[in-house]
C-alpha cells in the first residue's frame, strides 16, 4: 500500500505541474503585459499550494506518526501553520510586486495568531471526538465516524463564518448609504425574500482588489462588500453586485455546495476503504480525494455563478448594468479574459470574464430564459 500511495502522490504532483505549465504557456502566448505576468504568478502560487500539501503527505507517509491525540493534532496544526506562513508570505510579495498588496507583517501576524487559536480549539476537539467516541465495530464504521465528525464540524464553521470572520478579518461595519439600503430592501422584498444585512469590509488596508461575497447560513447570513468596490462602482452597479450575492442566497448555493462536498468526500472514503483499512493512509490520501472532487466542485460553483448572474440581471437593474460592474471589477483586479480551458475547468470556480460577458449578453438579448428563484 505504501508503494501505491507514493505512486499516487507522484502522479498528483505531476498532474498539478502539467496543468500549471499549460496555463503559463497559454497566458504567455496571449499576454505579454503586467496582467499576464500577474496571472502567471498566481498560477505558480497555486502550484506551490498543492506541492506543499503533497510533500507534507509524503512526510507523513514516511513517519506514519498517528499514535496519540496530541500527535495528530500537532501534525494538522503544524501543516496548517507552515502552509499559511509560506503561502502567505509568497502571496504578499506577489501582490506587492504588482501593486495590489497593502498587507503589513503586523496585520498578517495578528490574523495568523487569532486563526491559530481558533484552529487549535477546533482541531483538538475534532480529534478528541474521533478517538474517544470512535466506534470499534468495524473499519467501515470508523471511517464513517471520521467523515461524520469532519462534515458536522465543517458545516458548523461554514454556518458561523460571519461571526468568526468579523473577529479574525478586517473591520466590518453596516452599510451606511440610506438610499442604497432602501433600494436593497425594496429589491429583496420584490424578489420575495426578507432583507439581508449588508456590511462593508475595510479590505483596502490589505489589498486594492475589489470583492463582494455572500456568507453564512440561516440567521448568520449576510452580504459583505469590500470598501475598494464601493470606491469604483456607481450606485446602480453596486446594487447589481448585491443582487448577484442575493442570488446565491435565493438559490441556497452555500447549503447545496456543502451537501455536494460532503457527498463527494463520503464517496471517496467509501472507495478508499476497498483498498486500505488504515486511518493514517486515509489522512495521507486526502489530496487524492480532493483532486478528484475539485473539478466537480468548481463546475458546480460556476453553475452557481451563472445562476446568480441571471438573478442579478432580473432584479439588479439588467444584464448590461451588471456587466459594467463586472468589467470594472475585472479591470481593478487585473483578471485575464480567458485562460487555458483544462486548467480553468480544474481550478476555477468563477467563470472567466469572456465567458461571463457572452452569457450576460445572451440574457440581455433574450436568448436565455430567466428563471426567477422561488417562482
Amino acid at each position: 500500500m505504501t508503494i501505491t500511495m507514493v505512486l499516487i502522490l507522484t502522479l498528483l504532483l505531476s498532474a498539478h505541474a502539467w496543468l500549471c505549465a499549460r496555463q503559463v504557456s497559454y497566458i504567455g502566448s496571449r499576454h505579454n503585459d503586467d496582467i499576464g505576468r500577474y496571472a502567471k504568478a498566481k498560477a505558480y502560487v497555486a502550484l506551490l499550494s498543492y506541492m506543499l500539501d503533497i510533500l507534507w503527505c509524503a512526510l507523513l507517509l514516511v513517519s506514519d506518526a498517528f499514535t496519540t491525540i496530541l500527535d495528530l493534532t500537532g501534525l494538522i496544526i503544524t501543516h496548517w501553520l507552515l502552509r499559511c506562513l509560506v503561502l502567505g508570505s509568497v502571496q504578499m510579495q506577489v501582490e506587492r510586486h504588482f501593486g495590489f498588496g497593502r498587507m503589513t507583517w503586523q496585520i498578517f501576524g495578528k490574523v495568523i495568531l487569532k486563526a491559530l487559536c481558533l484552529r487549535l480549539v477546533l482541531t483538538f476537539g475534532a480529534v478528541n471526538l474521533v478517538f474517544y467516541y470512535m466506534p470499534m465495530t468495524s473499519h467501515m464504521a470508523v471511517f464513517l465516524w471520521v467523515w461524520l465528525v469532519w462534515f458536522c464540524l465543517d458545516s458548523a464553521v461554514i454556518t458561523i463564518r460571519p461571526w468568526t470572520q468579523s473577529r479574525l478579518d478586517c473591520a466590518l461595519k453596516p452599510l451606511e448609504d440610506a438610499d442604497l439600503l432602501n433600494r436593497v430592501t425594496h429589491m429583496c422584498l420584490y424578489a420575495g425574500y426578507e432583507p439581508v444585512d449588508v456590511y462593508v469590509q475595510d479590505g483596502s488596508q490589505r489589498t486594492s482588489h475589489a470583492n463582494a461575497r455572500f456568507e453564512g447560513i440561516g440567521p448568520f447570513k449576510r452580504i459583505v462588500l469590500n470598501d475598494s468596490l464601493l470606491d469604483h462602482l456607481n450606485e446602480d452597479e453596486i446594487l447589481s453586485v448585491i443582487a448577484h450575492e442575493l442570488g446565491h442566497h435565493a438559490h441556497r448555493h452555500i447549503f447545496k455546495f456543502q451537501l455536494l462536498k460532503g457527498g463527494l468526500t463520503l464517496l471517496g472514503i467509501l472507495i478508499f476503504t476497498q483498498f486500505s483499512t488504515s486511518l493514517s493512509h486515509l489522512v495521507i490520501s486526502a489530496p487524492a480525494i480532493s483532486a478528484v472532487a475539485l473539478p466537480i466542485l468548481n463546475a458546480y460553483i460556476r453553475s452557481c455563478e451563472y445562476q446568480a448572474d441571471r438573478f442579478a440581471s432580473f432584479y439588479g437593474g439588467g444584464a448590461e448594468t451588471f456587466l459594467r460592474a463586472l468589467d470594472k471589477i475585472h479591470v481593478q483586479n487585473a483578471v485575464i479574459q480567458a485562460g487555458d480551458r483544462v486548467y480553468d475547468a480544474v481550478y476555477f470556480g468563477h467563470p472567466r470574464p469572456q465567458a461571463r460577458a457572452q452569457y450576460l449578453r445572451k440574457i440581455n438579448n433574450g436568448a436565455t430564459k430567466i428563471h426567477v428563484a422561488g417562482g
